[in-house]
């Protein structure tokens, strides 16, 4: 992890480091982001293709109306563009994520691994987020060389406004 000395300097003790921050320090750790509108009773498909390597990932999809999201794996992909927001977590790294991600696009098939709905709370302009919180509650392990495709629903009156934030490292590093 680049750290010169398997002790820490200030407290002689032995260096301990969790293994998603070790991942960001050896840069394979990524972002990912997407902030986009959603007209009522429409539906935004974002999908992941892994690589050769497992991920962890960590979601998280706000809006400012009611929603549903939903998780495929294995669905079969038509369309979409590239997030052009991806980001290494080490920013000094030149590493690249072997995922390919995208935005758009038509989902079909595929078996349902997560579906929750949120509705909205007063005021009407707070945040609904789901995904986030605690790493136990939100990780997925995704499988290699697999598709999966979120699909975000705005079940609300109004046209939503949909930020979705992706966290991963790659295994096997």
């Amino acid at each position: 992890m680049g750290a010169d000395s398997a002790f820490d300097p200030r407290s002689n003790s032995l260096r301990v480091i969790q293994e998603e921050h070790g991942n960001v320090h050896d840069g394979h750790a990524y972002i990912a982001f997407l902030t986009t509108t959603l007209t009522p009773a429409n539906l935004n498909n974002f999908s992941i293709m892994t690589g050769v390597k497992p991920i962890h990932l960590e979601w998280e999809v706000m809006s400012d109306q009611a929603m549903t999201v939903s998780i495929l794996e294995s669905p079969t992909i038509l369309g979409g563009s590239p997030f052009t927001a991806i980001y290494n977590k080490n920013r000094g790294s030149s590493n690249v994520t072997a995922c390919t991600i995208l935005n758009g696009g038509t989902a079909s098939g595929g078996t349902l691994i997560y579906n929750i709905q949120a509705r909205t709370v007063a005021p009407p302009t707070t945040p609904i987020v789901l995904g986030g919180g605690p790493r136990s509650l939100y990780e997925l392990i995704l499988a290699s060389n697999t598709q999966y495709n979120y699909q975000v629903f705005n079940n609300g009156a109004a046209t939503a406004n949909i930020t979705i934030q992706l966290h991963w490292y790659e295994l096997g590093n």
